[in-house]
């Protein structure tokens, strides 16, 4: 076994404030299981969390990244891999990688990295458990996509000169990015919200979750938005959240096409949150925006946002508490298979959430989605269905 049972390591990415794990439940793996806890120089300072909170309570504060690949069991990031780490994986094989991947959004010489060195990846945003109604449900893609929703909505009424209580907003998709997008525009005072969403049970749901705020809210079929009505309000709308997304970690679906930007009101702003898995809109699709930055297209000069990772970007701190609470008791179990000696296989054969997100694993795609995605770009990668 490697030095260490959990590494976390310091986030490389441009506007990446996060850390994988606060203090605080580093302390709950170190006193309660009996873990040894590495964490590399720096890597909590963006969300508040200084090394010396980390040393207090029993972590080896790390100074090189190498050390935390080469010797931890498992791994934690928030970040997929960047270019730069793809050497240090070469370092883990057989070992376990748990962080947002997004593999379908990242460059395909990724997943060739974590096959070629046989790495366990499990994404977050694989992860799954049931609800009491048994529809799938994402844990830990949750907490993210609220305050993704938030953030892009404070991000577009920042954007325009309008009084709030004028403008118009369209949301596309009535997921978790789409509800956390209406709640706060509500609460910020926005009067007319037009929700557009493609699952017709969904569509239900969301007319019963705002039925309070029929006049201000208004749940349309995303069909409509290629009928007359879906015309009228892009032509009305002054801002546009975009937050589709498909399960399994697969691209998102392209939700805004060119016909559709001929009929927007002049100067809109539109937020692409799917952004990470891909894009939503046929401007954005490919094309990610860093903080800030804002691209003005067509003849009705639409602004388009498209910033990948909105909450390690706008809200670091929250989102760690957030995101680190949502992924502790996975981690937890699998360090207390480890330590138990019953294995990472047992923690993925009595965790089915868990196990639901590993994307490689020995050499192989465990996601049939995944899989599905790459061959459907012309790359073919060995896949195998596994129960563990």
């Amino acid at each position: 076994m490697s030095s260490y049972i959990v590494g976390i390591l310091k986030e490389v990415k441009a506007q990446e404030g996060r850390v994988a794990m606060t203090p605080h439940l580093v302390q709950h793996l170190i006193s309660e299981l009996g873990a040894t806890v590495a964490i590399e120089t720096g890597a909590g300072e963006q969300s508040g969390y200084a090394d010396t909170q980390y040393a207090r309570v029993g972590a080896v504060v790390v100074p090189h990244a190498r050390d935390i690949w080469a010797n931890s069991e498992i791994v934690l990031k928030v970040k997929e891999p960047t270019p730069l780490e793809y050497p240090y994986l070469k370092l883990m094989a057989g070992k376990v990688l748990f962080t947002y991947l997004h593999l379908a959004g990242s460059p395909v010489q990724l997943t060739k990295e974590l096959l070629e060195c046989k790495i366990t990846a499990i994404a977050y945003e694989g992860v799954t458990t049931v609800d009491v109604s048994g529809r799938t449900v994402y844990p830990l893609l949750a907490p993210m996509s609220k305050i993704a929703g938030e953030q892009s909505v404070i991000q577009a009424i920042e954007a325009q000169s309008y009084e709030i209580g004028e403008l118009t907003m369209i949301v596309i998709g009535g997921g978790n990015v789409g509800v956390s997008a209406i709640d706060k525009a509500l609460r910020l005072g926005v009067q007319n919200i037009v929700v557009f969403e493609a699952y017709m049970p969904r569509i239900a749901e969301l007319k019963s979750m705002y039925a309070v705020k029929v006049g201000r809210v208004t749940i349309l079929p995303q069909s409509d938005l290629d009928e007359k009505i879906g015309r009228h309000v892009l032509s009305q709308a002054d801002i546009v959240i975009c937050g589709p997304m498909r399960p399994g970690g697969v691209a998102a679906p392209i939700v805004l096409h060119q016909k559709h930007f001929r009929h927007m009101a002049e100067h809109a702003y539109v937020v692409d949150v799917a952004i990470d898995q891909g894009g939503s809109t046929a401007w954005t699709k490919g094309r990610p925006t860093n903080p800030g930055e804002v691209f003005e297209r067509g003849a009705r000069k639409i602004r388009f946002s498209a910033t990948p990772n909105i909450p390690g970007s706008r809200a670091a701190p929250q989102a760690t508490e957030a995101l680190s609470e949502a992924t502790f008791p996975y981690v937890e179990h699998m360090a207390y298979a480890l330590l138990s000696n019953g294995g990472l296989q047992k923690a993925f054969h009595d965790d089915a959430s868990l196990r639901a997100g590993i994307q490689t694993h020995e050499g192989y795609v465990l996601n049939r989605s995944l899989e599905s995605h790459f061959k459907e770009l012309g790359t073919h990668f060995p896949y195998c269905f596994v129960l563990f």
